[in-house]
């Protein structure tokens, strides 16, 4: 049994799922944020089981609207933290249904046939990342919805994980030096860089220019 770590999900008795924070928690909670809650309407999940994401962007509004949500239907899960001296969210241990491990999921998906169109992608990118860096397929691991089987391969994201600061810094090296290249993979130009840098511009105080100069730090050594 490993230690909690950034990164791995949580569902709980109620059915919601917990994105975890950090590899450091509490002695009887685990400290975490609410991404996903059931839903009937909801665009995740299948047949009975949908889920709605109820922290749409990564934004401190988004943020404190879950918690006003949590504290009027859950308040169980909101923790004044005496350490940090400021209240977070975290799940307290015996109200955790299940554990999602992202290199867990990502080694089952290996051993499986029948994938649906997203999760074949996600093996191919994953092997196409051990093979550019030759780090072992150990370290690796899938989170977000695809963690969680609640993906839809029309619009979920390729959410990796690589483990090990050596391997992180191996990762980003091999891929900044390789850009250039022939790969299935490019940076933003054009009308996607605008469009993604008029998103930021949108969600967080920056302007324009300072979300185009943000991008083009982003995968510098």
């Amino acid at each position: 049994m490993r230690n909690f770590r950034d990164r791995d999900f949580l569902q709980t008795k109620e059915g919601l799922f917990f994105c975890i924070v950090g590899s450091i928690h509490p002695t009887q909670r685990v400290i975490a944020y609410v991404k996903y809650v059931p839903s009937k309407s909801g665009i995740w999940g299948r047949d009975n089981n949908k889920f709605c994401r109820i922290l749409k962007k990564y934004t401190i509004p988004n943020l404190l609207q879950t918690f006003n949500y949590l504290e009027t239907k859950y308040p169980h899960y909101l923790f004044h933290s005496r350490v940090n001296n400021i209240t977070m969210t975290a799940v307290p241990k015996q109200y955790i249904k299940k554990h999602f491990k992202p290199e867990e999921k990502l080694d089952q998906l290996r051993r499986i046939t029948q994938l649906d169109s997203l999760q074949k992608l996600l093996l191919q990118f994953t092997t196409f990342l051990e093979d550019l860096t030759n780090i072992s397929s150990e370290f690796f691991g899938v989170t977000g919805s695809l963690l969680l089987d609640i993906h839809q391969p029309t619009f979920s994201d390729l959410d990796i994980i690589v483990y090990g600061t050596g391997n992180s810094w191996k990762l980003k090296k091999a891929l900044t030096e390789n850009f250039d290249t022939e790969m299935p993979m490019h940076r933003l130009t054009g009308t996607a860089l605008k469009k993604w840098a008029t998103k930021k511009a949108e969600n967080y105080p920056l302007t324009l220019p300072e979300a185009f100069k943000v991008y083009s730090r982003k995968g510098k050594p």
